[in-house]
């Protein structure tokens, strides 16, 4: 069993936002960025995290950020984190053996 966060390693804020979609004036699809939630968490860089892609034959740097936050059922991939001013898309979510906590796999934005 993997060992549980104590609260007191939830020390970093952090807001989880939603996307809205409306139509702009000329009728194409306008995505626009809504608080869902703030939150206390812990933050962990995972191990080799960091790495390079290429985008449009440039060398890009990405980085992965676990994001240890109290349980909540209402995330999906689709919402973003902004922490630390920076923008993290969610990959994905694991949820320990125990509810108390979810685990939020998310990347930086380029």
């Amino acid at each position: 069993m993997a060992k549980q966060t104590q609260i007191g390693e939830r020390r970093w804020r952090i807001r989880i936002e939603q996307p809205i979609s409306s139509r702009g004036s000329s009728g194409q699809e306008v995505i626009t960025w809504e608080k869902n939630c703030e939150v206390w968490a812990k933050v962990s860089y995972r191990q080799g995290g960091s790495k390079e892609d290429m985008m449009n034959d440039q060398p890009t740097a990405q980085t992965s950020v676990i994001f240890d936050i109290a349980y909540r059922d209402t995330l999906t991939e689709k919402m973003r984190i902004v922490f630390d001013s920076e923008l993290y898309d969610i990959l994905y979510f694991q949820k320990p053996d125990y509810k108390a906590s979810i685990l939020i796999f998310a990347q930086k934005q380029a």
